[in-house]
């Protein structure tokens, strides 16, 4: 069985992976071919043709997209906003999903390969990404991002294989988008600098964040809360100086993102006995916290998917659709992430000749 993994066109990570008998042969984003940091929105076309590559004269028999498809994520935004009686939600939601539509029209090239195509719900992928490449037998599985369509998050606990879901943060309660409003508040980039918010934290002293809400499961966001409490802290211009209340908004956030994490997981393990932690999904990329869940005496073993952004998902629901398809998928350690193109000396010579 080979099966062909890919990122939605409407990620801001793009990415291929390929399987050959449930076994990674191939896994390339696609900015090392275009040059485009991240390559947002891209359709991963050179990424696709690396993978078919790696397969010499076999033939794709399926192929898992990492994402639901846009009219299933539309209808999960609008039942969400219904729910909580912001209709003026609605005219935003319309027009992103015009956008949406839009970059789906960008899969009909896969219509060439004529196999079937298998739409992988965002935070599915992430998981199947984090836990299939662990290793481990069981594990508690966090994912949490910026907007994975139907959700923002999502916890599950996996014993061989075998996903039972615990909870989920939905779009609009999003840490993800917390943190993204809060790096542009300190004049840097979205979806770039987050990093860069993380690393001023520890410069800052922090304190408790009224939005919040510890109440639910998994910790969420009060989105309209956020902007409330922003409207009282100074937008720091891009390259501007970067006063004391910047690093204490940095260092709240980290402290809270922190908090919030190690509660849902700590909570999970109480209820479950299992002690191997994956993560996945944009927030996995927060080494910080990453580091001080290590520590936690409620974890043994903590395996953090590499590409926890949404170029992984092309990981994830390659094996997803693997395991559908076949009926298993088998655990195996991720150890390296060199399965993109190489490079002999004489072609880098050559290349750098040319410069």
């Amino acid at each position: 069985m080979i099966v062909l993994g890919i990122t939605h066109p409407m990620s801001k990570n793009t990415a291929a992976a390929i399987l050959v008998h449930g076994k990674l042969v191939g896994l390339v984003e696609e900015e090392r071919f275009l040059r485009i940091k991240q390559a947002p929105f891209k359709m991963p076309l050179d990424s696709i043709a690396y993978c078919k590559s790696c397969i010499e004269n076999g033939k794709i028999e399926a192929i898992g997209i990492g994402y639901s498809n846009a009219n299933k994520i539309f209808t999960a935004r609008l039942l969400q906003i219904l729910k909580s009686y912001d209709i003026r939600r609605t005219t935003d939601l319309y027009f992103r999903w015009m956008r949406w539509l839009s970059l789906e029209k960008k899969l009909d090239i896969l219509n060439n390969l004529n196999v079937p195509r298998y739409f992988v719900r965002h935070h599915i992928a992430h998981a199947y990404s984090a836990y299939f490449a662990s290793g481990f037998s069981e594990a508690i599985v966090l994912t949490m991002d910026g907007s994975g369509g139907e959700e923002s998050g999502a916890l599950n606990v996996v014993v061989n294989g075998k996903f039972k879901p615990m909870a989920q943060i939905n779009d609009y309660e999003s840490w993800g988008m917390a943190w993204e409003k809060i790096t542009t508040h300190l004049g840097f980039r979205a979806h770039m600098d987050e990093g860069k918010v993380m690393g001023l934290a520890a410069y800052g002293k922090p304190h408790e964040l009224p939005f919040v809400n510890w109440d639910t499961y998994i910790p969420s966001i009060r989105k309209k809360a956020v902007e409330n409490f922003l409207e009282n802290i100074p937008t720091r211009a891009k390259n501007g100086p970067i006063d004391q209340i910047h690093k204490d908004l940095a260092a709240s956030l980290q402290m809270a993102t922190e908090k919030a994490i190690q509660a849902t997981l700590e909570k999970a393990h109480k209820k479950t006995g299992v002690r191997n932690i994956c993560l996945a999904g944009g927030l996995a990329l927060n080494c910080a916290s990453n580091g001080s869940l290590a520590q936690r005496d409620f974890v043994d073993n903590l395996f953090v998917q590499p590409i926890s952004n949404d170029a992984g998902t092309a990981l994830g629901s390659a094996f997803y659709v693997n395991k559908i398809v076949t009926g298993t998928q088998d655990t195996a350690r991720l150890e390296h992430l060199y399965w993109g193109p190489g490079f002999e000396n004489d072609e880098i010579e050559f290349t750098t000749g040319q410069i």
